[in-house]
């Protein structure tokens, strides 16, 4: 009994990190849900298609940082991911040059992941996106050099990225990230336990307590199958 009162300081901390944790990779488990909870400052949520207004000329470019529907990670929707960094601007029209350095996926795809990002050719690993082979033989019309798997980074067709594999990310989302991304978890009070004794009641109390906010600046450093 008495060892399972001195367990309860460790268990408090951990479960308000747990807490953090769920709350933080909120953010993309419902980063496509219309209302106030995720606004960019478009006042558009999150993922959606954005019109980014031309200061130059008054027009609108339109952008989309979404897969437009449910799209489980390949090597098909993860190059679409690239090519909407590569097309990139600003607010003036220029070329904004955003380098996606991470993919986020969820314990689901941990392995589509790390095969999209390591193997040079199509290959036989399942749900990887990778299948061009499968059980035929290489011909002339389907030799290796048409098979490279254009998202490895070694085939020279994409910068280097890493991959980041959460426990809290749905299944099925995925994400490609830049450095220059506008998503914030802001602290006006870091994690903090504090205990102290109560006399009237002769009872030692624990609190854990932490104030933050989870929030979106801009939607253009981050693309992805928010479904």
């Amino acid at each position: 009994q008495f060892g399972r009162i001195k367990q309860m300081p460790a268990a408090m901390a951990k479960s308000i990190m747990v807490f953090k944790n769920f709350d933080a990779i909120d953010l993309l488990n419902n980063g496509e849900t219309s209302g106030d909870k995720y606004k960019c400052k478009d006042s558009g949520p999150l993922f959606a298609t954005h019109n980014l207004l031309d200061k130059r000329f008054g027009t609108a470019t339109s952008i989309t940082n979404t897969t437009g529907v449910s799209s489980p990670l390949s090597e098909t929707t993860l190059e679409a991911g690239f090519t909407y960094f590569d097309g990139m601007v600003d607010e003036n029209g220029y070329p904004y040059k955003m380098t996606p350095n991470k993919l986020i996926v969820s314990e689901k795809d941990r392995r589509v992941a790390h095969a999209l990002v390591t193997q040079m050719y199509g290959g036989s690993i399942p749900d990887s996106g990778l299948g061009y082979w499968g059980s035929t033989a290489p011909t002339s019309a389907n030799s290796p050099d048409s098979m490279l798997n254009m998202v490895n980074p070694k085939n020279g067709g994409v910068a280097g990225y890493n991959v980041m594999v959460s426990r809290y990310l749905e299944n099925g989302r995925w994400f490609l990230q830049a450095p220059e991304h506008e998503l914030y978890m802001m602290f006006k009070r870091a994690p903090k336990q504090e205990s102290w004794y109560d006399k009237k009641t002769h009872n030692t109390i624990y609190q854990t307590r932490m104030r933050y906010m989870v929030f979106a600046e801009d939607y253009r450093g981050i693309y992805g199958n928010p479904y």
